[in-house]
């Protein structure tokens, strides 16, 4: 008989441990399954899900959810009998199964891998569960609740069994192409903002501080940079890579080249601050739970013995000052953050930039410089990212987790249920909602980039507008315009009203429902009053993660497309490498050759075609032909922006490729036919071909170039402002400037892309003095469209169809009376 007994007690227990870990066991299988399917289509699209295949899949599922539910209405009316852990697993599975209908409804190709094993487990575990049942001693009523509960039981296996078998045949895994008109970017579809509630007051880290406005969400929606068209190539990308790498975690392995910025390896001042940072927040985690835990004490020590407990009141203080924003822990946490995060921004701002000084031309002519200038700002957006990740979202969800286990210990399991159940309202009501309300947000960024775009063309082309008579016109698609973006941004108001409706009434009867469970436990005399007080102290806590997570998902995101146009920046390698083995050009005489030179724009038809020349030391050598014949091409080739497709360049006998980078620029000085300037003053802009001269040195270059003059007679003479690109100044003024600057630069090889063409006929007759003293002695290169510039050049080179057709000096062309002979021709005829 006692071993009868001794096997009826193991089995009941065993039976109690599986009503607790069933639910688990499901949940971990399913969690770990996702990420296993994950891997298994990393090369391959998945079949999106038939809308009908989704609604039968997504029923059946929700029907295992009401068998759950009806299950634990069995155990209500007899709960003062019925054994507690029947009830809670029945209404484990039944939270389990609510929060797998809503996933499964909102997933575009789920997998039968996940799904049917999931529900066979689960099959599996409450076929295991009725067996065990059987033999567990219960009360005198219970065969009375097993009349009614073991067919709702064997129902719910059915349908366990039913699901298994229709997610295996209706969402089976057969990866094939995806339409792109059925594909939605993750981002751009879940990207998605909400308010932080204004009644709560815990911070991760000073929330408030980081510029939340509760009142205008806007604020944070219209300044992101994830709203804008621009980012539609970046989230394409992202998408592209995020399905060819399998999911998030491989995704999230590129960024792994951030590290050495974003972590202070090499620097044990900051890498105490991080540990520190990191210590803070845990015990942040605690002050949470001990404040409200030492009101509850109060409470109860006031209630039930009428003492004044001092002690305790002095702890809560304690607790109170050392978990606030302003002169605790999170004040100390956000003095460690701003400097982790200024050295962070620091250090990638400049190796950001360093990496874009280092590419080539062809990177630069490909890209709009804004685009470029935007990527090297997203350090700030990397910051962003980690400090969401790290300072607000690890502790939100830890929070959350904290909070199930603190109100369970606080009452019971029961109490774990309805937070959870207030967990899943409030996620899923803003998850849906905010789904349409990315779309409204978008709508409404656009309409409002169109109203400032029809005001700024209305009032930058006045004078068009006017001349045209066209205000009316102009004022009458205004109308229309603001009318479209006062009806899209009254609806993606209404929007976030919604979402902050179902917010806060979720949280409400979340609150209600625990505080009547608390009352009730009160009555029964299992818990005290003190209990009550604590939960409600601690309820900002528990909501709080919530809107942590509801607002920081967007901003996530947001973050997130931003940091991936830096991450695709890092990506971009230099076309023009530089040989590791290479040196410095030794002691330049000058003398270049270009040897069999055949030149093609990456796959597109050659340029230049087999171009063979040399060029002396001391020789002035002039390109002229047709715009578009291949002339500037061979500056850029000759400055190395490009490599040669086939034959070489070389420098007194060194090839270009063999030599470094920078010693090849420093050996050209060059004058660009239109000249860009910096926007300081006249002195730094010369300064800028050598940045180490002296005044004087820049004032005699300046004499040289015919311009010392010429700025002397400013009100500010060398330190009066050039404007941005130099808008201040005349063309001639620039191009002196920019010549001005060969001369000061000294180098041995001089490029002049028609140095004199924005000069009148006085100017240019003393330009080409100076350009005589300059290139004397120099290894010269000259771009000409005016002929009559380059007539004492030592060999001109007539370029047509990147092809060398002519070469000789201007009397010898001249008497050949061919191509060069025309251009003269045509010219002189111009001229008179």
């Amino acid at each position: 008989m006692d071993l009868n007994y001794t096997s009826v007690m193991a089995s009941s227990q065993l039976l109690k441990a599986l009503d607790y870990a069933s639910t688990l066991c499901v949940l971990v299988y399913f969690v770990g399954s996702n990420i296993v399917a994950q891997h298994r289509h990393k090369l391959d699209k998945r079949k999106l899900t038939s809308r009908r295949r989704k609604i039968l899949s997504v029923s059946l599922c929700t029907f295992i959810t009401i068998c759950y539910a009806l299950q634990a209405i069995q155990y209500i009316p007899h709960l003062s009998s019925a054994p507690d852990d029947g009830l809670i697993h029945s209404i484990s599975q039944f939270l389990l199964w609510t929060s797998l209908s809503l996933i499964l409804s909102e997933t575009a190709s789920p997998s039968a891998f996940v799904w049917a094993g999931a529900s066979a487990l689960n099959s599996v575990l409450e076929v295991t569960i009725i067996a065990f049942s059987f033999s567990r001693p219960g009360p005198s009523n219970a065969p009375q609740i097993a009349s009614f509960l073991r067919p709702i039981q064997v129902l719910t296996i059915f349908a366990l069994f039913v699901f298994t078998i229709s997610a295996t045949v209706l969402l089976h895994d057969n990866p094939a192409p995806v339409d792109n008109e059925e594909t939605q970017s993750l981002l751009s579809k879940s990207s998605t903002s909400t308010k932080i509630g204004p009644d709560a007051n815990t911070s991760y880290n000073t929330l408030e501080n980081a510029g939340v406005d509760y009142n205008s969400s806007k604020n944070l929606d219209s300044n992101s940079n994830s709203d804008s068209d621009e980012d539609e190539e970046t989230l394409q990308l992202q998408q592209e890579r995020l399905e060819s790498s399998g999911g998030w975690l491989e995704y999230l392995k590129a960024f792994k080249i951030f590290i050495p910025y974003v972590v202070p390896t090499k620097n044990p001042k900051l890498q105490a601050y991080l540990v520190l940072m990191l210590i803070n927040i845990l015990l942040q985690r605690a002050l949470n739970i001990l404040g409200p835990r030492q009101l509850g004490l109060i409470i109860d020590n006031l209630w039930y013995h009428g003492q004044i407990p001092w002690k305790d009141i002095f702890l809560w203080v304690f607790f109170a000052i050392a978990a606030s924003n302003s002169c605790g822990v999170g004040a100390v946490n956000e003095m460690l953050e701003n400097r982790l995060a200024a050295w962070s921004r620091q250090e990638l701002t400049y190796a950001s930039l360093d990496h874009v000084m280092g590419l080539s031309m062809n990177f630069h002519d490909s890209k709009d410089s804004g685009e470029v200038i935007k990527a090297i700002e997203q350090a700030e957006s990397l910051n962003e990212l980690l400090r969401l990740l790290i300072v607000q979202l690890a502790p939100a969800v830890l929070d959350v987790a904290i909070s199930l286990w603190y109100v369970m210990y606080l009452f019971d399991v029961y109490a774990s249920f309805i937070v959870t159940s207030m967990i899943i309202a409030f996620v899923y009501a803003t998850y849906k909602i905010t789904l349409l309300a990315t779309v409204a947000r978008r709508t409404s960024s656009r309409k409002e980039r169109d109203e400032s775009k029809l005001i700024y063309e209305s009032v930058g082309n006045w004078f068009t507008v006017s001349c045209f008579n066209q205000k009316g016109n102009a004022m009458s698609r205004l109308s229309r315009v603001l009318k479209e973006r006062a009806d899209a941004g009254l609806w993606n108001d209404d929007l976030y009203t919604y979402i902050y409706f179902f917010q806060e009434g979720s949280t409400y009867l979340g609150q209600l429902a625990v505080i009547i469970l608390a009352a009730h436990r009160i009555v029964t005399g299992t818990s005290s009053v003190g209990d009550l007080v604590t939960l409600n102290s601690y309820w900002e806590k528990i909501t709080w993660p919530l809107y942590v997570l509801g607002h920081n998902y967007r901003r996530i995101n947001s973050a997130l497309v931003d940091a991936e146009r830096l991450l695709q920046l890092f990506q971009v390698s230099p076309a023009v490498m530089e040989n590791p083995m290479a040196q410095a050009l030794p002691n330049v005489t000058s003398a270049v050759e270009l040897k069999d030179v055949t030149f093609a724009y990456e796959c597109r038809e050659p340029i230049l075609h087999v171009i063979s020349l040399t060029a002396e030391a001391g020789q002035t050598v002039a390109f002229v032909g047709e715009t578009g014949s291949g002339k500037s091409t061979l500056f850029k080739l000759l400055l190395r922006f490009y490599d040669v497709t086939s034959g070489s360049i070389t420098i007194d006998g060194q090839d270009l490729r063999d030599v470094t980078l920078s010693s090849v620029r420093d050996s050209f000085g060059f004058v660009p036919q239109d000249p860009v300037l910096f926007n300081t003053s006249i002195l730094e802009n010369v300064r800028y071909g050598r940045v180490n001269a002296t005044d004087r040195e820049v004032h005699e270059a300046c004499k040289a170039a015919s311009i010392h003059d010429k700025i002397l007679s400013l009100p500010r003479g060398y330190a009066a402002e050039v404007g941005e690109r130099g808008v201040k100044l005349s063309g001639g003024e620039r191009q002196r400037i920019a010549i001005a600057r060969a001369f000061l630069k000294d180098a041995p090889i001089v490029l002049l892309d028609e140095a004199t063409s924005a000069m009148d006929s006085q100017t240019e007759a003393k330009i080409q003095d100076a350009l005589r003293r300059l290139t004397k002695g120099r290894t010269t290169f000259v771009i000409a469209h005016r002929l009559s510039t380059v007539v004492e050049a030592d060999k001109i080179i007539v370029v047509s169809n990147g092809r060398i057709v002519e070469e000789g000096t201007h009397k010898q062309l001249l008497d050949l009376k061919e191509r060069y002979f025309d251009l003269w021709a045509r010219q002189a005829v111009v001229g008179t």
